[in-house]
């Protein structure tokens, strides 16, 4: 039989404030946008000097970039486990999907609450990169330790229980 399970990590607390920053950085980028597009007039007619130019490159590059990084507000991850594998997630803004990595749970050494004195003594040790893939502060979060091309990392995740029941499933290294 099958085992799959998708969990969609949204923040929770602070969505004001980030909604309040999106709509602030729409505005800036429209904003920039205009003002690149006003510089570029006398550039097409020939009217070139350097603060012509550089005005236009700057409003031009903050467009660009305030439009290739505003959907970074709104960030969630997706954890999805499927037969003893788990596959990391991060949608920006319910338009781009970038998969973070793949664990096989079978791999995974060591597991349990962050709060433990496991993920204390494991994230104080040596060579040891954890990625963080959590946006609430109010719930408790869970680690995964495992090692993979000679690095020893640790996840850091915030499932819900049907979640840690699977996850336990596979791994009885996993503590709940």
């Amino acid at each position: 039989m099958d085992n799959f399970r998708e969990e969609i990590v949204t923040r929770r607390t602070g969505r004001t404030l980030y909604n309040i920053m999106y709509i602030f950085a729409f505005v800036f980028m429209i904003f920039s946008g205009i003002v690149a597009f006003m510089y570029l007039m006398p550039i097409m007619n020939l009217q070139i000097d350097v603060p012509t130019i550089v005005i236009f490159v700057v409003a031009g590059l903050t467009t660009f970039l305030m439009w290739r990084n505003k959907d970074s507000l709104r960030t969630e991850y997706e954890y999805t486990l499927t037969n003893g594998e788990m596959d990391f997630a991060k949608v920006m803004g319910n338009t781009r999907r970038k998969h973070l990595l793949t664990v096989q749970l079978k791999t995974v050494e060591q597991g349990g609450p962050a709060d433990s004195d496991g993920y204390r003594r494991l994230s104080g040790g040596p060579n040891v990169k954890t990625t963080d893939l959590t946006l609430n502060n109010d719930v408790p979060y869970y680690y995964l330790y495992f090692s993979r091309e000679g690095t020893r990392n640790i996840i850091l995740l915030e499932p819900s229980d049907a979640m840690i029941a699977l996850m336990r499933l596979y791994n009885r290294n996993f503590t709940a």
